[in-house]
């Protein structure tokens, strides 16, 4: 049976950069678990958003490259760097809005969504082949996973993201958390001494995002901290290319941490607080389903968070008097740097096999309108009713005058008999 070939759009859309993906689809098309969404790809591109006026030039130049001007996608998912409120987004270090609803008017896209870059994470976790083998995932601790149970997923790169997962029916869905911004606690005399540092460093009277410390930037502060303390340790070098680094502060102190240097004790300091904050969304959200981290900083340093004795599981399993629950948590770490796009194209292929199973309910319908049974439940299309066959009709026309003269008849009988009884 021929399948018409029709076109989604995923994209990943930062501060930065914007990444576009175009695929081809077909209504026969279904996603599996553990694999990435179905589609062929058309096209792929990375923009930098200094050259563009605003996201609709990045979309219309991606589309015309594409070949798809003519004929746009029909779904789209725009994974955004920032929060979304009513299917739009304003960039906080851009003068970039995204509006999902007029791109719809605007192109001619049956339906496009924005979601949070982080969310979209969690919806690329539903694509992640997680067999013994693979090279996507590396297990941190074995767990019996529960079928049906929540998913939470945290993540380290230039921020700190967090997010989770509950079921709906035969699939997930995802849901956004500030999960970053919650409190950094320290749990040791130095992580005590940082957290007043960092308070000095930012104004703060009472409390610092945990945000602060477990990120690139994070890395940044912590190393700016212990070359506060401990200025005698100074590697001048290292210490020079980390001033210019610029942004890149946390690769270049990763790059030089080595054993007994400031910038080892700093990656320390921020895989155990990783660690503990990971324990701690295990907490709010029971994930039986799992935990996955992810972001940039996970695969990176995936030699430091891996294995029981070190500082990123004993931090995660240090919770007191309910630290045998988090036994009970699948935990691993995602290794694949291409999650949120995966996300995107995920949610873009969900909202065109909406459209799909809608338009086949529809012709459904139709059929059913059209068919016998439809006409039985008198639901048939006037124009489609087959006039009935002419010894029906006359069979019709007989039984009426049939019961139109018997009741005439019996109201005679009842006149004569009712005037009979008046005579007597």
């Amino acid at each position: 049976m021929y399948r018409r070939k029709e076109s989604l759009l995923a994209g990943d859309c930062g501060g930065t950069n914007t990444r576009l993906l175009a695929f081809s689809v077909n209504a026969s098309m279904l996603a599996k678990s553990g694999e990435r969404a179905p589609g062929r790809l058309i096209l792929q591109r990375e923009y930098k958003n200094e050259d563009f006026d605003g996201f609709d030039d990045v979309l219309q130049a991606f589309l015309n490259e594409a070949g798809l001007a003519r004929t746009p996608p029909k779904t789209a998912c725009l994974a955004v760097a920032g929060p979304v409120y009513r299917n739009r987004v304003i960039f906080t270090n851009r003068d970039w809005t995204i509006d999902g609803n007029l791109l719809e008017d605007g192109l001619g896209i049956s339906k496009v969504r924005l979601i949070n870059d982080f969310v979209a994470n969690g919806y690329g976790l539903l694509t992640l082949d997680e067999s013994p083998d693979s090279e996507e995932v590396a297990v941190l601790q074995e767990a019996e996973k529960v079928d049906g149970g929540v998913i939470a997923c945290i993540g380290a790169g230039t921020g700190l993201g967090e997010c989770f997962l509950t079921p709906s029916g035969s699939h997930y869905d995802t849901y956004p958390s500030e999960g970053g911004h919650a409190d950094f606690a320290p749990r040791t005399d130095i992580e005590i001494e940082l957290l007043r540092f960092l308070k000095r460093k930012f104004s703060e009277k009472h409390r610092i995002s945990v945000e602060r410390v477990v990120s690139g930037k994070g890395l940044a502060n912590v190393y700016e901290f212990l070359a506060d303390k401990f200025p005698n340790s100074i590697d001048p070098a290292a210490h020079e290319e980390i001033k210019r680094a610029g942004d890149n502060m946390g690769g270049v102190i990763a790059k030089n941490a080595v054993p007994g240097s400031l910038c080892n004790q700093a990656m320390d300091i921020v895989i155990s607080a990783y660690g503990s904050e990971a324990g701690v969304a295990a907490l709010k959200w029971v994930p039986l389903g799992g935990l996955y981290l992810t972001g940039g900083l996970t695969p990176k340093n995936i030699e430091r968070i891996q294995g029981d004795d070190g500082l990123f599981m004993k931090a995660f399993r240090d919770k007191g008097r309910v630290s045998p629950l988090l036994l009970q948590v699948p935990v691993k770490a995602v290794l694949v740097e291409d999650l949120g796009q995966r996300g995107a194209h995920f949610v873009a292929f969900t909202l065109y096999r909406s459209i799909v199973d809608c338009r086949k309910r529809e012709a459904d319908a139709d059929r059913f309108r059209k068919s016998t049974a439809g006409a039985q439940w008198g639901i048939m299309e006037p124009e489609s009713r087959t006039p009935p066959k002419q010894p029906v009709r006359w069979a019709r026309v007989i039984l009426r005058t049939l019961l139109v003269s018997g009741a005439l008849l019996g109201a005679a009988v009842y006149l004569k008999e009712k005037k009979i009884a008046k005579s007597e």
